[in-house]
């Protein structure tokens, strides 16, 4: 992370699992709306492929670096509050993501609700890209 760069990794990470989420969603499409019966046994690899690649990016970078650059980022007498608060949105986030997770299946259907996270996964490589700024030389205190 200090060779690299927390932001570089951040966005990589971020691309790696909108790459990941997107085609599990193409994935899902073709599978459902394919006029011809796709041969699982040639192409079942893709979604376990998928997944290895989300994990792998987000334990990456957006899993991880939130945690790192909140710290280097905040004041020192406002720090303990900031990281609290930046843990309980990120609880309340999965939470969120978990609860409505079948509702969303239900209304865009798999493949689509697969595409939202890889948007979301784009806005936030956009986000990272953009505003996100590198903290590797800033000391804690």
């Amino acid at each position: 992370m200090d060779k690299s760069g927390r932001k570089r990794l951040y966005v990589i990470s971020a691309i790696g699992m909108f790459v990941s989420v997107f085609a599990l969603g193409l994935y899902s499409y073709i599978v459902k709306h394919s006029e011809h019966p796709i041969n699982l046994h040639y192409y079942g690899w893709i979604p376990l492929v998928s997944l290895i690649v989300y994990i792998f990016s987000f334990s990456l970078g957006v899993g991880p670096i939130p945690f790192v650059m909140t710290p280097e980022m905040a004041p020192i007498r406002f720090r303990s509050t900031i990281v609290a608060t930046a843990t309980l949105l990120c609880s309340i986030s999965g939470f969120v993501v978990t609860k409505t997770f079948e509702d969303g299946r239900n209304l865009v259907d798999l493949y689509g609700l697969f595409w939202l996270y890889s948007g979301s996964a784009l806005i936030s490589a956009l986000f990272g890209c953009f505003f996100l700024p590198e903290t590797k030389e800033i000391k804690l205190s």
